[in-house]
């Protein structure tokens, strides 16, 4: 897919996400890469289109060597690749097609999944396929290693066997030592073996098979494990309370005092109690207006973090009516509301053995 198109979509999704809409400005505030993090490294699990477009063009690359017997692996074959040795060698051309040409600018990517298991040598290419635990040897010994192995550029593994066994000189060098020390441990070359079979390697782990979720996983940009996502992603927790929730563990609310640290000429002081300067940790947690609010909580420790989403949610919601409506509902009204939404969630996940007993629990 074109990068241009890959943008495009990225920013409708992020429009969507933030706004609701895909044709309304939308006011980001957290990068989309956060977002495409896994909820357990502090994003909410979104896959990042670029990554999810490169994992499907390998899987494009994978074809012209799994042995498929698809129409598009046999036109690429006989037009494109004929040998492994064309594929990693070829120069991109205006000539081509961009899939094609899109493909090829993947092989230094293709060839760290890639790897030949050898059994006759003669379709895999020694120079250029991964088939050592050394990598790709033209990248271990360069372009004078064909002299100093005298084995020619574009020759398969099998040229460098003969009837007395490997056929390569005496080692000069370390990286040529440890070659020899592998070709004596591995099974002989030969015919009756069969082809040479290609694996797709992810996590050290050989697969016959293309994985697109194990090579998204592998390609993906990652982040420490984040101890707090258990308390915004569980089991029970409604989707609109933990996601606020999310955004306000990551301080990204546009409180007065974040706005006015962005230049923009705003009041500092907390639009609720008008009393101190409005951050997240003023308003959630010190405001008068929240403490009020938490005195009237004592829920037990299975449903401590549904009561502290749903709390977050209304405090913030408040805070915005009073902004925007100049209308403010008292603390006791508000928590009302709050019991019932809590009251709601048990009832719609009575079902579930976890939350069988919590109605009482909650009640009490």
């Amino acid at each position: 897919m074109w990068k241009v198109c890959i943008r495009r979509i990225e920013s409708l999704c992020s429009r969507f996400l933030w706004s609701g809409a895909t044709d309304r400005r939308a006011n980001a505030k957290i990068v989309w890469k956060t977002c495409c993090l896994p909820k357990a490294e502090g994003g909410i699990g979104l896959r990042n289109f670029k990554i999810w477009n490169l994992t499907l063009l390998l899987r494009l690359g994978w074809l012209l060597f799994s042995g498929s017997s698809s129409l598009w692996v046999a036109w690429h074959c006989s037009h494109n690749c004929p040998s492994s040795y064309a594929f990693w060698s070829q120069v991109e051309s205006p000539s081509q097609s961009w899939s094609w040409r899109s493909i090829l600018r993947l092989r230094e990517i293709l060839s760290r999944f890639l790897f030949s298991e050898i059994h006759s040598g003669q379709n895999t290419s020694f120079w250029f396929d991964n088939w050592s635990p050394l990598g790709p040897l033209i990248g271990v010994f360069g372009r004078e290693g064909t002299r100093n192995l005298r084995i020619h550029i574009d020759a398969p593994v099998s040229a460098s066997w003969n009837a007395g066994g490997w056929s390569l000189p005496h080692p000069r060098s370390e990286q040529e030592v440890n070659l020899h020390l592998y070709l004596t441990g591995i099974p002989l070359l030969s015919i009756d073996r069969g082809p040479d079979q290609f694996f797709w390697l992810t996590n050290g782990i050989k697969n016959r098979v293309f994985s697109s979720s194990k090579t998204w996983d592998a390609l993906r940009p990652r982040a420490a494990i984040q101890d707090v996502a258990k308390h915004l992603w569980f089991s029970g927790a409604m989707p609109k309370h933990a996601f606020h929730f999310w955004v306000t563990n990551l301080n990204r609310l546009p409180t007065h005092s974040r706005l006015a640290s962005w230049g923009l000429q705003v009041q500092t002081e907390c639009c609720v109690c008008n009393s101190e300067i409005e951050n997240r940790d003023h308003l959630m947690l010190t405001c008068h207006y929240a403490t009020v609010l938490w005195s009237q909580v004592r829920p037990p420790e299975k449903l401590r973090m549904m009561v502290v989403q749903a709390m977050v949610y209304n405090i913030w919601q408040q805070r915005n009516n009073n902004l925007h409506n100049q209308t403010l509902q008292p603390p006791l009204v508000v928590f009302k509301h709050i019991n019932r939404h809590i009251i709601n969630s048990i009832y719609a996940l009575i079902h579930r053995k976890k939350f069988s007993s919590l109605m009482q629990l909650w009640l009490i």
